[in-house]
């Protein structure tokens, strides 16, 4: 019988006075209970009477209603800490059941931030807003970033309602004038509006989808403690600023290349500049070097932090704008599963695995992440993550050379691919390395030497299985050769990386030929 009792306290709750969301001796009560249950069941209990709160319209709010809510996050959040260390301790583990540990943690961050916006937009509502608005806002900022930070596991990337969730939420921030105000956000962290909602915006500019779960929240650490170099301002400096987003929109944040050079309705600028040298400083050593010791969540992080603070540099640096992409669609795309031999397949199409993927939205419709729903047998196609692989749809659309970052097994039959687009219109093509860029084109119409690799025109970059030693190149496509230069390493993996280049000279050959 009081198993029972527990069981529609935690799950179903009761509409008494002696709920634990209406009395608070109920509630400390009910925290007490929570301690002898499994750490599982727990959490599930505390994620049940969050859910009973965010449906309940009836519940009066006052001071006593804000305490029992802290009572209840308190204890969730010493539950989410434990399931999260238990996250990371099996990684390495493929019986145990990550998916069950991840819907757990993503639930609670969810409707804690469900739970704080509502309450904030209740506060901003009133004529003269109460003094709990910094704190509901604060933590509503927090927590719906906690939530993305941990569907990017998933390949679930933030909707445009998310979007305008935090820059609506940022907004009511500076209009009370408190978006700079310090204040404790957990424990003895104390952060600003400003901070965590800067915090959300890099850390998405990190692109940490498709990353291996430790590396995302090493990722996240880093967003987290390098907040305060990131400065939002209405005016927009063309010398400084490097990223803007609308608060007005639904959109994500995008690079000031993408944008008219002036400044717009409710538009807000930042530099990634100065997170740019400190994550140079880490990469080279000169720096503090504690965050490269970190432990997530008490466990070690033994891998190459180099890797991850690699990927943070070249996505941070990117300046490509934001483009519409295959998220867009929907129907099927043919794919050619491609891997070590997409040189050969590039060359000879026929030769590719073609199977057919449906097209779904992962996100921001304007961002390069989708997913692929294949239904049939795959198994002359070996799928891996960081593969590259072709993808053809018709209505005019070009080919498109995309990655798999994510891969999930649904039954029998069904896998689900999180996809990032790389570029459009890939071309193989032959290049040498030049020691002096300004000695004469390196090749002949007849030249059959040079190593070989894969061009994309939007952006302007090149696919490469082998990092070439000289910031010059000679590309030949076709009976052209561009002189460009590499601006450095967009992505590196073992079998292939990504340079974005700059072409700087174009020579015919027939032209060189005849000269």
């Amino acid at each position: 019988m009081i198993k029972n009792l527990f069981e529609k306290l935690g799950k179903k709750g009761v509409s008494r006075a002696d709920s634990p969301l209406n009395n608070l001796e109920a509630a400390h009560r009910w925290v007490a209970q929570l301690h002898g249950l499994p750490q599982l069941e727990a959490h599930r209990r505390a994620i049940a009477l969050l859910e009973e709160h965010n449906q309940s319209n009836n519940l009066a709010f006052d001071a006593q209603r804000i305490h029992i809510l802290g009572l209840i996050e308190h204890a969730g959040s010493k539950l989410q800490y434990g399931l999260i260390k238990h996250f990371f301790e099996h990684l390495a583990d493929p019986q145990h059941e990550q998916a069950v540990y991840w819907h757990e943690i993503v639930a609670f961050y969810q409707l804690l931030a469900e739970t704080y916006l509502n309450l904030a937009l209740r506060d901003a509502r009133q004529s003269r807003p109460p003094a709990s608005l910094p704190t509901m806002v604060l933590r509503a900022l927090h927590y719906q970033g906690k939530s993305m930070q941990w569907r990017y596991l998933r390949f679930e990337l933030p909707e445009p309602k998310h979007w305008a969730t935090l820059h609506r939420l940022y907004q009511i921030a500076c209009q009370h004038e408190f978006a700079h105000k310090n204040m404790v956000l957990k424990g003895s962290a104390y952060a600003t509006c400003e901070g965590v909602y800067a915090r959300v915006l890099m850390l998405h500019l990190m692109r940490p989808a498709g990353l291996p779960p430790n590396e995302i929240e090493l990722t996240a650490y880093w967003s987290w403690k390098w907040r305060d170099t990131i400065s939002l301002s209405s005016e927009y400096n063309p010398a400084l600023h490097t990223h803007f987003v609308s608060l007005h929109s639904d959109a994500p944040p995008q690079s000031c290349s993408a944008h008219h050079r002036g400044a717009g309705p409710a538009h807000v600028y930042w530099s990634v500049n100065m997170a740019l040298e400190q994550a140079h400083q880490q990469l080279s050593g000169n720096g503090d070097t504690q965050p490269m010791q970190v432990k997530l969540y008490g466990v070690p992080y033994t891998a190459d932090k180099s890797i991850v603070m690699q990927h943070i540099l070249s996505r941070l640096a990117t300046r490509a704008a934001l483009r519409p992409d295959f998220s867009r669609l929907i129907g099927e795309i043919e794919m050619q599963c491609c891997d070590s031999t997409i040189v050969k397949q590039l060359v000879d199409p026929p030769s590719a695995v073609r199977i057919n993927a449906r097209s779904s939205s992962a996100g921001h419709p304007e961002e390069p992440y989708f997913r692929l729903n294949i239904v049939e047998d795959v198994s002359g196609c070996r799928l891996k993550s960081n593969q590259l692989i072709l993808l053809e749809t018709t209505g005019g659309h070009p080919a498109e050379l995309a990655t798999i970052r994510w891969i999930e097994q649904k039954g029998a039959r069904l896998v689900t691919l999180g996809v990032e687009r790389l570029g459009s219109h890939p071309k193989l093509v032959t290049f040498i390395e030049i020691a002096d860029p300004a000695e004469p084109c390196a090749f002949n119409p007849d030249s059959t030497t040079g190593a070989i690799g894969i061009a994309l025109s939007d952006p302007g970059a090149l696919i490469v299985f082998g990092l070439p030693s000289q910031r010059h190149l000679d590309l030949r496509e076709d009976e052209f050769v561009y002189r460009v230069r590499m601006r450095g390493i967009m992505e590196q993996n073992p079998q292939w990386m990504l340079l974005p280049i700059a072409r700087l000279t174009r020579t015919r050959l027939m032209e060189k030929l005849a000269a």
